[in-house]
């Protein structure tokens, strides 16, 4: 190779390396005026997003009405846990409007909607069933008691945070279901109204 040759091939060489330099310039420019003035936050929890709730299955006590007597049964169930409490109350109330699963009697119309619940800072459970749960009520004394209590005394049972419960139709206080039981004011639980094991009402 001549000396010619030699130093043609060197001015290309450093042509070569002057271009990569002039690249990288101009992208770290580039970078520089993209990103002026914006402040990257650390990663902390605060600026993570907040984790989902989980949704594990938990065991419910439901009340429906004995097939052979004048007391109320228990029923177990698994429910889907839920984050806030009203959800909770809300699967509760509907695992009761479908009825029981072994042979108990309804106590709630299937037609009947939750449409609402609020729980007030007294533990006084405000339940908001639509019409259907007294325009398709099919009567009787002890029918309209179960009923009620079925509701309060799942609430009650299940929900420590709830100590009354007032039964709400389509948003405005109702005098009773089907005229027997007075819904007018908040409803303690009544637990001596379901039957125990032996066949007996709980004391």
């Amino acid at each position: 190779m001549t000396a010619y040759h030699r130093v043609k091939d060197k001015k290309v060489w450093w042509l070569a390396v002057g271009a990569v330099l002039v690249v990288v310039i101009l992208i770290g420019v580039g970078l520089y005026y993209l990103y002026k003035g914006k402040t990257v936050e650390p990663v902390n929890e605060k600026n993570l997003p907040a984790p989902l709730v989980r949704e594990d299955a938990i065991s419910l006590s439901l009340f429906f009405a004995s097939a052979s007597t004048d007391s109320l049964v228990q029923e177990d169930r698994l429910i889907a846990k839920k984050g806030v409490l009203v959800d909770q109350v809300k699967e509760a109330l509907n695992e009761l409007l479908k009825g029981s699963s072994t042979g108990n009697a309804p106590v709630l119309s299937a037609k009947a909607k939750v449409r609402e619940v609020f729980i007030d800072a007294e533990g006084v459970a405000f339940v908001d069933f639509s019409r259907e749960v007294a325009e398709d009520f099919p009567g009787g004394s002890w029918t309209e008691l179960a009923a009620v209590y079925a509701v309060v005394n799942t609430l009650a049972y299940n929900f420590p945070e709830i100590r009354k419960v007032q039964l709400l139709v389509e948003g405005v206080q109702i005098p009773t279901l089907a005229g027997h039981v007075d819904i007018m004011r908040p409803i303690p639980p009544r637990m001596g109204l379901v039957q125990s094991v032996k066949g007996q009402a709980t004391p």
